[in-house]
C-alpha cells in the first residue's frame, strides 16, 4: 500500500496504477482523513449533510504587504481579482492600515478607520503606531471652525501673546479733593510780672490763648496718571499634546 492509512502522509504519484484493487477503499479512507487533518486546522471538521469547514473564528489570514505592494492577485499570486473576491482583507505594512477590497476593477481598496492624510490631536509626548508628529505647528491653542472669527478650517487665526499694558488716564484733583485748606494754630501762654523794685520773684499776673494767623489753602491741583505694567509672557495652565498626520 502507497499509503500508511492514518492520513499523515501525502503523495500526488501514489497509488501506482499496478496498486491492487482491493487496495482502494483503503486508499480513500486515508485520502479523507489526510484531507480532515489539514482542513480542520482552520476549518470546521467536514461531517454528514454538507456539514463543517467553516472557518474557525481567527482562522482568516489578510494580505500584508506595503502600500507600493498593494495586492492584485488571489492568494495563488496568478488569478485577477473578481466580483467573487470584494470584500478580501489587506494590511498595509506601511502605516498598519487595514484595508477592504470593494471593486475588482483597479483594484479598489477602501481604507477601514482614520483615512491616511487625517490630522489629529493626541493628548500624548510620542506619535501612535501608524502616525507622525507635525513638527512644524506648536506652540499654539486649538480653534473651532464657526462664528465670524474662524471661519476656515486648516488654517492658522489668532495670535498665542497678550498686552494688558496701558493707562487708566489722567485724573486732576481740586485743592478741595487733595490740597491743604486754609486753617490756624491756637497757642495758649502764660505770662509774668517783671518783679517788683526791690528784686523780689515774679508773680503771675495773667494766661490766654492766642491764634497764630489764617494760613492759606494750598493748591495740589496737579494731573497724574496710574500705568498698568504689561503682562506678555502670561501662559494658562493647559495638558500638552501633539498634532499627527495618519500615515
Amino acid at each position: 500500500m502507497a499509503h500508511s492509512g492514518d492520513g499523515t502522509e501525502w503523495s500526488e504519484s501514489t497509488p501506482a496504477g499496478t496498486e491492487p484493487i482491493y487496495l482502494g477503499a483503503l486508499e480513500i479512507r486515508d485520502l479523507r482523513k489526510a484531507l480532515n487533518l489539514r482542513i480542520k486546522k482552520e476549518h470546521e471538521i467536514m461531517a454528514t449533510s454538507t456539514a463543517g469547514a467553516e472557518h474557525k473564528q481567527g482562522s482568516a489570514k489578510a494580505y500584508l504587504a506595503a502600500a507600493a505592494s498593494e495586492p492584485t492577485k488571489r492568494p495563488d499570486g496568478s488569478t485577477v481579482f473578481t466580483a467573487a473576491d470584494i470584500g478580501r482583507l489587506w494590511l498595509d505594512s506601511t502605516n498598519t492600515a487595514l484595508n477592504v477590497l470593494i471593486s475588482q476593477t483597479g483594484p479598489v481598496w477602501w481604507q477601514v478607520g482614520v483615512p491616511s492624510g487625517t490630522k489629529m490631536w493626541f493628548y500624548a509626548n510620542t506619535a501612535p503606531v501608524g502616525w507622525t508628529i507635525i513638527s512644524a505647528i506648536g506652540d499654539e491653542l486649538l480653534a473651532v471652525k464657526g462664528g465670524s472669527t474662524y471661519t476656515a478650517g486648516g488654517a492658522q487665526a489668532g495670535a498665542w501673546s497678550h498686552d494688558h499694558s496701558g493707562s487708566s488716564g489722567a485724573v486732576t484733583l481740586t485743592s478741595a479733593q487733595s490740597g491743604l485748606p486754609a486753617h490756624l494754630h491756637t497757642q495758649t501762654g502764660q505770662y509774668l510780672n517783671n518783679g517788683d523794685a526791690a528784686g523780689g520773684e515774679g508773680v503771675l499776673t495773667n494766661s490766654g490763648s492766642y491764634n497764630t494767623g489764617t494760613v492759606s489753602a494750598a493748591n495740589a491741583a496737579s494731573s497724574h496718571a496710574h500705568s498698568v505694567a504689561a503682562e506678555t509672557a502670561y501662559r494658562p495652565d493647559a495638558r500638552v499634546g501633539i498634532l499627527c498626520t495618519k500615515d
